[in-house]
């Protein structure tokens, strides 16, 4: 996976809403799934109470929701396999996962949603790689700059899968197009365990992201 860039073009938010973001909680990111992030479903619990008596005033819920022949999949590069970085591209490949309409890309049946939650489909493109809720890895924006805009969002909390890339990168965009930021780390996971943690941490504090 290549880094999502933090530089989104938007205006600076004007608003003074709390907004959760709740990145990636899907069934390939939960055990059993074919990406599956240690203890993934373990933040569950805590989200959805987050949720309740957080004082959000909106919500917002992003999924991968790849095509089958996505770029950031190893099956697609002849001679590579997961874990393996694309020699031509530089990219870091892996299992094919979170299919857009499978089970996989679904979210964890344990995660609490509403009708009232704002729907984030990320990496529909085969062609980008797509780790931030706001932005691909071309820059293409998602649906969630506008959102937050219309709503007049000023701060964000941002939880989910994993915290090493999508919940990082997420948080990084969010910090660069003006908001506050706070990431809640007993409300994520990392994919590469405690080492990618501490990093993902470090970089997060030095970008001005707030981590509890």
């Amino acid at each position: 996976m290549s880094e999502s860039p933090s530089n989104t073009s938007s205006p600076l938010p004007i608003g003074d809403k709390r907004c959760l973001i709740i990145v990636d909680v899907q069934n390939d990111f939960c055990p059993g799934g074919s990406l599956a992030v240690p203890e993934g479903d373990l933040i569950i619990p805590g989200i959805n109470a987050l949720r309740e008596t957080g004082g959000y005033d909106c919500v917002v819920v992003s999924q991968d929701w790849h095509p089958s022949n996505h770029v950031s999949f190893a099956p697609n590069h002849d001679g590579y396999g997961p874990f393996e970085v694309q020699g031509d591209t530089g990219m870091l490949l892996f299992p094919i996962h979170c299919v857009a309409d499978t089970k996989g890309s679904s979210l964890h049946p344990s995660l609490v949603t509403a009708e009232t939650d704002i729907p984030v489909l990320k990496g529909t493109s085969f062609l980008y790689e797509c780790f931030s809720a706001f932005q691909d890895a071309a820059g293409n924006p998602t649906t969630l700059p506008k959102e937050l805009r219309a709503r007049g969002v000023g701060h964000c909390d941002v939880v989910g899968l994993a915290l090493d890339y999508c919940v990082k990168a997420t948080a990084l965009d969010a910090k660069a197009e003006g908001y506050t930021v706070r990431v809640l780390r007993d409300l994520t996971r990392s994919v590469g365990g405690k080492p990618a943690e501490e990093e993902a941490v470090a970089e997060l504090l030095k970008a001005g992201v707030t981590v509890e």
